[in-house]
């Protein structure tokens, strides 16, 4: 659905636990942000934004 695999999923969770996000999962849910929880702004350049 996304074009990532699972495993990239699973790895970019594991990424976003460590940089302090609070990630939960909840069965027939998924897996979400706690509530009121926004990450950082991203600042990409020109070229990253194009990939």
């Amino acid at each position: 659905m996304l074009g990532v695999s699972v495993r990239t999923i699973y790895r970019d969770m594991v990424t976003l636990q460590a940089m302090g996000a609070p990630v939960r999962g909840e069965p027939g849910v998924g897996y979400q942000l706690e509530q009121g929880y926004f990450l950082p702004p991203l600042h990409l350049d020109h070229d990253e934004m194009d990939a």
